[in-house]
């Protein structure tokens, strides 16, 4: 599977993006800036990096200047995505190594296309650089004193590359991980096996952190005097939540770092409480479904007083949770029945009335058009593919949509 990092300051090129990368083959991750650009592209480390080249706070040279120049990335390549292709494109491949240019507008196939002829030529040349590098020594005459001396500079040559690439990312997976065991080993509330009931018991005694975790993942939930205050996975507080609102509520929404900042950008927005609740609840849902489903967990309570940026609604707490977690599995197992198949065609029921609906959920009402199947659904909202799910599950078990095989 390919990873692509598309940067761009455009919604509507980030949902083509979605759009034209939804199948099985590529991994996609979106950036809006290029500052947030950088840093995926360290952390993510993606096989190729697409770049617009008007944005804000940082545009495209200067994105590539840093990349190139002060961060010494210099082996992912880079397709530049602009009006004035050859123009601008020309510039740059003249300054900078591995890039290359498409002009806008394009057709999806001709992106692919491209992309397809830059990863051929980038796995050409990794190709070409082992087979210099690490000789056959197995077949042909005895080596020499001079090909043992280039042998074992190849050697050090790729010890160099992965002390400078992979050692780096090892190092700091494992020193990630022992501080989630050196906190699990110092805990005084700590274990292997949790239930809804056991939660509700952690949450209800102060204010502090629950974190859920094993070697492929953590999950991390905070809470405030029996209130589950906020959850995300990983390190970033805030990404995933925050993509979610961008896709539910179909705008281009500003950075921020905390929950109650999220929450007051959507408000003067002007988008209900009601509807920030049901998004807020289904994703707390989703994500503890997918701590308690970590195979080989272990947990552990962490006790402090928690950033009131992230405890401003009490939304989830000890006296609905059972409900709400046991309402998400229900129609979960009815969902998953229902949309089995990602080749299922949903149709609207044009007879129903709409006028209850939210405008997200009439957004999706207008995609199931009878062209559309449900992979193809799904695949416009990237990462956010189980909410939309979801939410399709329910329009048709109310009868907003049927579908056909």
């Amino acid at each position: 599977m390919y990873k692509i990092l598309a940067i761009d300051d455009s919604p509507t090129m980030h949902r083509l993006f979605k759009m034209i990368f939804n199948e099985g083959e590529y991994e996609l991750k979106l950036a809006d800036s290029g500052v947030t650009g950088l840093e995926l592209a360290k952390e993510f480390r993606p096989d190729i990096i697409l770049l617009d080249f008007v944005m804000p706070k940082l545009n495209g040279f200067q994105f590539c200047k840093i990349l190139r120049e002060e961060m010494g990335i210099d082996d992912i390549p880079i397709l530049l995505i602009t009006s004035k292709a050859e123009d601008v494109g020309e510039k740059f491949t003249e300054r900078f190594t591995k890039i290359d240019y498409i002009a806008k507008p394009f057709q999806p196939e001709e992106l692919i296309e491209k992309i397809q002829q830059i990863l051929k030529i980038k796995k050409d040349e990794t190709e070409e650089l082992f087979k210099d590098i690490v000789p056959d020594l197995t077949e042909g005459d005895p080596v020499s004193h001079e090909e043992s001396l280039s042998s074992a500079s190849a050697i050090d040559s790729i010890v160099s590359k992965i002390e400078k690439s992979i050692i780096p990312f090892v190092r700091e997976y494992i020193e990630k991980y022992l501080r989630l065991e050196t906190a699990y080993m110092i805990s005084d509330n700590k274990g292997d096996l949790l239930n809804i009931d056991k939660i509700k018991e952690i949450i209800s005694d102060g204010a502090g952190e629950l974190v859920i975790f094993n070697s492929q993942g953590v999950f991390t939930f905070y809470f405030d005097n029996g209130v589950m205050a906020y959850g995300f996975r990983g390190d970033d507080k805030i990404a995933d939540l925050f993509e979610l609102c961008q896709d539910v509520f179909n705008v281009c929404l500003l950075e921020v770092k905390t929950f109650g900042e999220l929450y007051e950008q959507l408000k003067e927005l002007n988008f209900s409480d009601e509807i920030i609740k049901r998004t807020f609840i289904n994703y707390m849902m989703e994500l503890l479904n997918d701590a308690l489903t970590l195979e080989q967990y272990n947990y552990y309570v962490n006790k402090f007083d928690i950033d009131k940026d992230f405890s401003v609604k009490s939304w989830v707490h000890t006296d609905n949770l059972s409900k709400l977690y046991k309402k998400f599995i229900e129609e979960q197992i009815e969902i998953n029945k229902l949309l089995f198949d990602s080749n299922i065609i949903p149709y609207y029921n044009s007879k129903k009335d709409t006028n209850m609906l939210t405008d997200f959920e009439k957004r999706l009402l207008s995609l199931c058009n009878g062209e559309n199947s449900l992979g193809k659904i799904l695949g416009f909202f990237g990462n956010n593919k189980r909410f939309v799910k979801n939410l399709l599950g329910a329009l048709l078990m109310t009868n907003y949509i049927t579908i056909k095989l």
